[in-house]
């Protein structure tokens, strides 16, 4: 696997939006491409960045993978039973965590594969998953975003935003400087969102370099997409 720089064109997305019976045309600015990466996936899944490299799910084999900077991948463990049908992947206090859309429940993996516990999440088919240092962001089936906290083996609901016709499959967060911000990709569309933390409004919509966005992560300075169709990660540079 080698990492391939990549000049973005430019170009924008027009594509038509249906609502309320209107048909409403618009146009999505690019993220720019900064580099990609092949990764040898059977079935692309979310992505986490710990430890200085990226954790891959496969989420056909539900194996996680560890892929360095220059694009070279080491099979580090299974999920065994203990996650049924995984949803997402984040990075939070040095530990993986893993969502499971068909129990609702949060498994937390040891870097080296040891699973250490698993939390019920608030709210049906738990997706994306992100930490803000403090609090868990979860997108959930029926098209809700809940913020909550952690305390000890139990999240506790702060508010539930809920976010009509938009699914996310993957959160991020994404800090940079002293602002933080939430990202997400959009299921079924080739569409990354930006998310306001305060009010859980999508504020910005971008047109994903992946065809199929299945996951996202912050490296500390950029943002990666994993696109599930071509089997890549891709840095990005939102506009």
């Amino acid at each position: 696997m080698k990492i391939k720089p990549f000049v973005s064109a430019g170009l924008v997305l027009i594509f038509l939006l249906a609502g309320q019976g209107a048909i409403e045309a618009q146009v999505l600015k690019k993220m720019e491409v900064l580099a990609e990466i092949d990764v040898p996936w059977s079935a692309p899944g979310p992505i986490a960045w710990c430890d200085g490299a990226f954790f891959c799910l496969d989420s056909g084999a539900k194996t996680i993978f560890r892929v360095e900077a220059d694009g070279s991948a080491q099979e580090i463990f299974g999920l065994g039973n203990r996650v049924a049908s995984p949803g997402d992947l984040t990075c939070f206090g040095g530990n993986l965590w893993v969502s499971d859309r068909s129990s609702g429940e949060i498994a937390k993996y040891s870097p080296g594969g040891k699973w250490l516990n698993t939390i019920t999440a608030p709210g049906s088919e738990p997706s994306g998953i992100a930490f803000d240092g403090t609090r868990m962001w979860i997108s959930t089936g029926d098209h809700k975003i809940i913020k909550a906290a952690l305390a000890g083996s139990e999240l506790n609901v702060i508010e539930r935003f809920k976010k009509k016709r938009i699914a996310l499959n993957a959160l991020v967060w994404a800090k940079d400087s002293k602002k933080g911000t939430l990202w997400g990709c959009w299921a079924g569309k080739d569409q990354i969102c930006r998310i306001d933390p305060g009010s859980g409004k999508i504020i910005k919509r971008l047109a994903s370099p992946a065809s199929d966005p299945v996951g996202i992560a912050w490296d500390g300075s950029a943002l990666w997409v994993a696109d599930g169709e071509a089997c890549k990660l891709f840095k990005v540079s939102p506009p």
